[in-house]
């Protein structure tokens, strides 16, 4: 009976999966400066794609606690990411990003840029690698509090505390040393522009209270 009872109040901090694209339009979405969506990106056999020259885009909400899971794929030699808690720090607009790349020949080690790990900061588990580029792989991440925890394709990838001396002792050593409370604020989700080609799909977003 206790058993029960601890697991509906665990059901009950969590509110219902939205889908954060609805497969036909980019509604919800915005450039970060807040402007309509007008080039590069395209809703394209209900994936939103990178075509051609874009900018990052937002969504319109800000998030804090949540589960996120989404599926994407690269053209060969693309680099791209999606960021979270994405907003102003040290005077500038940053988030943290789950690295999403064409990392080349299978087993290349790409350490803190590797896909899946927390860009710049914490390379993923080497164990844990994507598929090749033109095919789909599988994403979550889930920030719960201050606990940020990767997966990629099934498997966890990277787990960190933010503000932990883990997580410090990474930053001190990254290009966002200067804002020491990177990540630590409610932000929007940012899928990047970054030269090539990427595709996502099956955004969906539970926020954990």
């Amino acid at each position: 009976m206790k058993a029960l009872l601890i697991l509906g109040a665990a059901l009950l901090l969590a509110a219902d999966p939205t889908p954060l694209f609805d497969g036909k339009t980019l509604t919800g979405w915005t450039t970060v400066a807040g402007k309509p969506v007008t080039a590069g990106w395209e809703v394209s056999e209900r994936t939103i794609h990178r075509a051609t020259k874009a900018m990052d885009i937002v969504t319109a909400k800000d998030y804090d606690s949540f589960d996120l899971s989404f599926e994407w794929k690269v053209a060969p030699g693309t680099n791209s990411g999606l960021k979270y808690h994405f907003g102003k720090y040290g005077g500038k607009n940053i988030g943290i990003e789950y690295q999403l790349i064409d990392t080349g020949k299978p087993g290349d080690n790409l350490g803190k840029h590797g896909v899946g790990g927390v860009y710049d900061l914490l390379a993923p588990d080497p164990k844990v690698t994507p598929k090749p580029a033109g095919e789909w792989n599988v994403s979550r991440i889930v920030v719960n509090e201050k606990k940020i925890t990767h997966y990629l394709n099934g498997r966890k990838s990277v787990e960190v505390v933010i503000g932990s001396l883990e997580w410090v002792a990474a930053l001190n050593k990254s290009k966002f040393k200067d804002a020491a409370d990177f990540g630590a604020k409610p932000g929007k989700i940012l899928l990047q522009e970054h030269g090539g080609e990427v595709w996502f799909r099956n955004l969906s977003l539970t926020e954990l209270k």
